[in-house]
């Protein structure tokens, strides 16, 4: 079953829509949405996916990102262990922790960029 999140207009209380998923955190003006879904966010390490609204814009300007985080050459597979994971926001960074075959990494790329953006491969934190 799908779910999401009603949106309303603070003058009126009128429910003005509704975004995907479960609010995450806000930062600099922007609402952060996590996915809902019957498997938890994290099960899909493969994957970084994110909603991202300003609310003084319209839900219109609502913006879906899906970041494809790669294996890493010769490390096999990501891991699908939830304690081998995470997501962060730091500064204008998504930071996803994976684990693979040769141990801990983390994708970073800037939320800004289009979906199809890369994320940089770094050693953990």
């Amino acid at each position: 079953m799908a779910r999401g999140t009603s949106i309303y207009a603070l003058g009126s209380g009128k429910k003005i829509g509704e975004i995907g998923g479960s609010p995450w955190l806000e930062q600099g003006g922007l609402i952060f949405f996590v996915p809902d879904s019957p498997a938890p966010p994290l099960s899909h390490p493969q994957v970084l996916e994110v909603t991202i609204w300003n609310p003084k814009l319209a839900l219109s300007a609502v913006k879906q990102m899906n970041y494809v985080i790669p294996s890493r050459p010769k490390c096999g597979l990501l891991s699908e262990e939830p304690a081998d994971y995470a997501n962060e926001i730091s500064g204008p960074y998504l930071l996803a922790r994976r684990a693979d075959n040769c141990g801990l990494f983390v994708a970073r790329v800037k939320w800004a960029q289009p979906s199809y953006t890369k994320p940089e491969l770094l050693p953990p934190k």
